[in-house]
Formats: structure tokens, C-alpha cells, sequence
């Protein structure tokens, strides 16, 4: 079933989800217990500690427990006996939350170093288990279905709406994944190939005849373009906005998702909300001028004539929520890719000399096409891809809400605390280097054997395994190799300072020099 967003949307019979509802409504999913308040339950553990016992052994293998206070008090479960995961919760009132906000990605690596892959922090004024590790995601997120739940803050439920993929949760979350899934699968992204390809040589001629350009911003105009065109189903200019107008838009839209969430006319959120506003109405707008046969294989047209099994279709507010969160998370993610891969290039131009030897034999190959069979063959520029999102992952974590107590590495996680999940592996986290400054070697994604590309979970997994991972994939690999085949480039600072909200990007914009070969591949 299709939620609706707003009552007003909802037509006789149409029903709201549960998680949907509340979600509307505002009201919280679960109580979280306040800030170290849990410091006392740990007390008898830390007497136990001294007494001998082991903070690394599962309940089961707690004898003291078994047969201690949990016979003694049948009210109390054996994972209250386990330590809490190690951590400080920072200062008074803010917690931990600024370090975070001022580097996410080294905050992150700073606690797993010092504490381990399991550790507890405040962030939002909220007790906060910082997870890292494929095993120990894999445990919550694969093999204990239902154990976590989607958890945002408010405010990022308001700018991307309740009713949006990323934010729901079991039937209604697999429903509509499963709706969108053809759109963003490999099968349904190959056929638009030859449209992705005629976009990026668009875009390279270009930069080429503008010499300068700030490369962050201009990868973002060719993702939204991407992800627009290809995934989405919506041709620019789209009710009279052109790709530029929609761009700007989503700039001050972005402002709005690191900020308090204070929704005045004056602050980033405030700003936001009115951005989002605009996407609203640039959305309907465009739903308005579409034929009446959409087009074929855009995830538009699906939501379009998309019933649930009630008979009931999307409201106009449904469509709008999952059109602005996609094109946000297809633009943005994208872009951040492809700008690190260009500066890691920058500093290493035997990177980007392999690059074009590989496309030359692709030339040579399967001809100047570009077919699912040519694009399959770049496995080195995938390697380049992939070694970008390691060494700079556009996000760090994902965040979740434990639905119940369990235990994970030894460590009690209490329900109610936010689960933050870290993207990036444990190997990452014990080089001072990283990120962004550590070693660039796209080998490691052909050796088939090292830990750090074997341990790479970027995408995430479990049922919120982002969507758009293909589509990222193939327009950064169609981009590299029409750069490569007629194009080169010249980073202009190869060491800028570095943004990581809401997006890993450098602060200068990564000014870049395109200039066109006198021959190509």
C-alpha cells in the first residue's frame, strides 16, 4: 500500500501506514533514555570487571549473571549484565555533536581508533552507538532483520519528506522499492547508455570551450542531469526551469540538512524549506506538461500509474517526496565521486595515463560506441571509482534506531539509542591519512585479495542498500572515458581544504583546466 502524505491528499479508502502516520504526525517512534543516564547500569558490571569477569563474553557465557541477579531478579534480562560500549559523551548539553559536525569522517576514525568498532558517543542529544565493521553491520542490518529501523532527525524528514524511500520501513519501504527498482537496475540503467554517453560529451565539449571551470559544481549539473534524464524520467528544461535554475535550488536545499532544524525565515533551515517549496512546484509543474503515456522506464511514470493492491495510486506528495529525495541522492553522491577521483588524478597523472591506455584498447576493441559490453570492460576506471569512494566516501554512516536491547561484540546497546553504522572499514580508520590525503591505488580493486577493497561497504547493505549505486557506477565510468578518449585536464590546487557536510567535496570548488586533444583514442 501507498501511504498519502497529508490528510488532505487522501481520497475514500485510503489508508496511512503505521510508520507513515506517526511519522506525519510527528510523534516519536521510541523514548530514548537521557544523555549517560546509563552510566549507573553499568556499575555492577564494573565491579565484575574487577572481580575478573570478561566484558567480551555473550550473555550465555556469563555464569555469575545466570545465576546471579538474573535468577535473582526474573525482571531483568542477561544482556543487562553486559557492559555499555566504551566512549566519552563529550561536553554538557552539545555532547560530542560540533567534533562530529567539524569532520565526520575523522570523528569516526578517531573513535574507532581509541575505543574500537563499537563505541558510544552524543550526537544530537542523543545516545549514539558508533558501529564499524562489515561482520558487525552485517549482523545488525542482514542477519537481524527488523532489529533497526530508520531513524532522521526531524528536520531531514521534513526536507526530504516522511513519504520518501530512505526514510520508511518494512512493507511500505519494500513496496516501493520494489516499484523503483527497474528504473535504477543494471538491466534498466544499460539501455540508457547511449543517452548518458551523448550527456557526458555534451558536457566535455563544454568545460572545453569555457577552459576554467569549478569542477564540483559542474560534475553536480551533469549527475542531476544523469539521474534526472535516465533514472527519473524528466527532460530539462522541465516546465520552463532550466538544469542550472533546479541545481541552484537543490544548493540552498542542501544548507538546510546539517543545520539545527529551526525552521525561520533567516536560517539555513528556513531557507531550505522554502528551496524545497520550489522543488515542489517545479515537480508538479513538470508532472502536468508530461504526455499522458510517460516515459517509458523513468521512475515517474512508474509512481505515476503505480496502484497498490487497495486500487489506490500516489498522491501528488508521495511522488514529489521520492522525485526530490532521488534526484538529491543521484546528483549529490555522484558528483562528490567523481570530484575525488579527479583530484586523486590531479596528484597522480600515471592514474590518469592508464585510464586512457584502457580506452584505447576499448576503441580498438568494440569500436567509439558506447555499449553495455564496452562499458562492462572498463574495469580499471571502475577501480578508480571505487578507490574514490574509499579514500573519500561521500557519507560516513548511516542512522538507525535499535528497536530492542541486543548485544553486538560483547556490548550492550540499549533500546532506544541511535545506531550509527560507518560505510567506511576499520583498515581505513588506522591510517592518519585518511581521508583523502592516504594512498590512491585503484590496484587494490583488481587484486581480488586486499582487505581494505574486500572490506568496502560504501553502499551500504541490508534492505537500505542505496538504490542509486549503479547509477553512480556507470556515469562516473561513461565520464572518465569520453574525458580520456579526447580530453585531458589540469587540477589547479591539488590540495585544497576539504568540506564534509553535507557532502565530501573541496571548499574551492576543485578548479580545473579542460583542454581537447588534436587526436583522440
Amino acid at each position: 500500500m501507498f501511504s498519502s502524505r497529508m490528510a488532505r491528499a487522501q481520497g475514500p479508502g485510503m489508508r496511512v501506514p503505521p510508520i507513515a502516520a506517526s511519522a506525519r504526525a510527528g510523534a516519536p517512534l521510541t523514548a530514548s533514555r537521557p544523555r549517560c543516564a546509563r552510566v549507573a547500569a553499568g556499575r555492577s558490571v564494573a565491579r565484575a570487571h574487577r572481580h575478573g569477569a570478561s566484558t567480551r563474553a555473550s550473555a550465555s557465557e556469563t555464569p555469575w549473571v545466570a545465576l546471579g541477579d538474573a535468577v535473582a531478579d526474573k525482571g531483568r534480562s542477561p544482556l543487562d549484565a553486559l557492559p555499555l560500549p566504551e566512549g566519552d559523551c563529550g561536553l554538557p548539553f552539545v555532547g560530542n555533536t560540533l567534533d562530529f559536525f567539524n569532520g565526520p569522517q575523522s570523528f569516526v576514525a578517531d573513535r574507532v581508533r581509541k575505543y574500537g568498532q563499537v563505541s558510544k558517543a552524543s550526537i544530537l542529544g542523543r545516545d549514539t552507538v558508533i558501529v564499524a565493521g562489515k561482520e558487525l553491520l552485517h549482523q545488525m542490518l542482514v542477519e537481524e532483520r527488523g532489529l533497526l529501523i530508520q531513524d532522521y532527525y526531524a528536520g531531514l524528514k521534513a526536507l526530504f519528506g516522511p513519504a520518501s524511500l530512505g526514510l520508511l520501513d518494512g512493507d511500505d519501504h519494500k513496496r516501493l522499492r520494489r516499484l523503483l527498482g527497474p528504473s535504477f537496475s543494471k538491466a534498466g540503467l544499460n539501455a540508457h547508455i547511449p543517452e548518458i554517453a551523448k550527456i557526458a560529451s555534451d558536457f566535455c565539449g563544454e568545460w572545453a570551450e569555457k577552459g576554467g571551470i569549478g569542477f564540483a559544481h559542474e560534475a553536480s549539473m551533469f549527475a542531476l542531469s544523469v539521474v534526472m534524464k535516465a533514472a527519473i524520467g524528466l527532460k530539462f528544461p522541465a516546465a520552463g526551469h532550466s538544469m542550472a535554475d533546479v541545481i541552484e535550488v537543490f544548493r540552498v536545499f542542501a544548507r538546510g540538512i546539517t543545520s539545527p532544524g529551526i525552521n525561520l525565515p533567516f536560517t539555513h533551515f528556513g531557507k531550505s524549506m522554502e528551496a524545497r517549496k520550489k522543488l515542489e512546484d517545479i515537480v508538479q509543474e513538470a508532472i502536468a506538461s508530461l504526455p499522458d503515456d510517460p516515459q517509458e522506464g523513468g521512475c515517474l511514470g512508474a509512481m505515476m500509474s503505480a496502484q497498490d493492491e487497495d486500487g489506490n495510486a500516489f498522491s501528488i506528495e508521495e511522488i514529489q517526496d521520492n522525485v526530490i529525495s532521488l534526484a538529491y541522492g543521484g546528483h549529490d553522491t555522484p558528483s562528490s565521486v567523481i570530484s575525488t577521483a579527479l583530484l586523486a588524478i590531479g596528484r597522480r597523472p600515471q592514474i590518469w595515463k592508464k585510464i586512457v591506455d584502457e580506452q584505447a584498447e576499448i576503441v580498438a576493441r568494440f569500436g567509439p560506441e558506447f555499449t553495455t559490453e564496452a562499458v562492462d570492460a572498463m574495469v580499471y576506471a571502475e577501480a578508480v571509482f571505487r578507490e574514490a569512494m574509499r579514500v573519500m566516501p561521500p557519507g560516513i554512516a548511516t542512522m538507525k534506531l535499535a528497536t530492542r536491547t541486543f548485544e553486538l561484540d560483547g556490548r550492550r546497546i540499549p533500546k532506544g539509542w541511535r545506531v550509527m553504522g560507518s560505510m567506511a572499514s576499520p583498515e581505513d580508520f588506522q591510517d592518519d591519512k585518511w581521508p583523502m590525503n592516504c594512498e590512491f591505488r585503484p590496484e587494490r580493486f583488481l587484486a581480488h585479495n586486499d582487505p581494505g577493497a574486500m572490506s568496502s561497504i560504501i553502499f551500504g547493505m541490508g534492505p537500505h542498500t542505496c538504490i542509486g549505486n549503479y547509477l553512480a557506477l556507470l556515469e562516473t565510468k561513461i565520464l572518465l572515458a569520453t574525458l580520456a578518449r579526447s580530453y585531458d585536464f589540469t587540477v589547479l590546487n591539488t590540495s585544497p581544504e576539504l568540506s564534509f557536510m553535507p557532502i565530501a567535496r573541496p571548499k574551492d570548488g576543485l578548479p580545473i583546466v579542460v583542454t581537447r586533444r588534436s587526436n583522440d583514442c
